[in-house]
């Protein structure tokens, strides 16, 4: 699987079967390989995409030069001697925009005490409520596969009208019900952090990588929408 999230519950199985763990690692087209989990196989977990690479440094915050504290998300910050030069063609390249050497990652992350590196989602996919709270769809899928009966999410933001809105695809061979999700929802996240828009599948739309289908998702959530009677 290459360029997606991959939830708990698929390492579980696969481990399972195979006797392995899933590792994760992280990289990034302008920064080249960023993590890796290589830990111990007992010590391998889904949660997290491992360390920095030798020569690579990582750092969470509004600013490099201020880092959170670990265990706070935040947008992350890289700096890798496997950065590129810069975009565009030679001689004619468009150096990357960085802030003392950090290079700042479209992620946003978390760094644990020890290092481990922990992918929440892009900040291009949080949104902000008209109340002015950031929705972040990662906290969203972590909370419904929490669910016995779903083993993997999609949740994406659609536009409606002038707002955008929370929708969420639920990947359930056992079949569970649109209002067991919204009920299971309403006792581990806050209002303002439920999805408007909840539908379900006996598997979600994939590509031939095995990555989730995003396209193919959204269009399955916009017929969700129309059907709400949202516009």
């Amino acid at each position: 699987m290459v360029g997606g999230r991959v939830s708990p519950k698929l390492c579980e199985s696969f481990e399972g079967r195979f006797g392995v763990p899933v590792r994760g690692v992280y990289g990034v087209t302008e920064q080249g390989p960023v993590a890796q989990d290589a830990d111990p196989a007992p010590a391998v977990r889904s949660a997290t995409v491992g360390r920095a690479l030798p020569g690579t440094r990582l750092c969470i915050g509004d600013d490099p030069r201020s880092p959170f504290a670990a265990g706070t998300p935040g947008r992350l910050w890289i700096s890798s001697p496997w950065g590129m030069q810069g975009y565009g063609f030679p001689p004619d390249l468009e150096p990357p925009q960085t802030r003392d050497g950090w290079w700042a990652a479209p992620d946003i992350a978390r760094l644990d005490a020890t290092g481990r590196l922990m992918l929440d989602g892009r900040l291009d996919d949080v949104v902000r409520t008209a109340a002015g709270h950031l929705i972040n769809p990662g906290t969203i899928a972590a909370a419904v596969e929490a669910h016995p009966a779903v083993t993997e999410a999609a949740v994406v933001a659609l536009e409606s009208g002038s707002e955008r809105v929370i929708a969420l695809l639920a990947e359930s061979p056992a079949g569970v019900t649109t209002s067991d999700l919204r009920a299971h929802l309403a006792g581990s996240l806050p209002p303002w952090c439920q999805p408007r828009v909840v539908e379900t599948a006996r598997e979600l739309p994939r590509l031939p990588s095995g990555r989730v289908d995003r396209r193919a998702c959204i269009e399955i959530l916009k017929l969700g929408l129309a059907g709400s009677g949202t516009s």
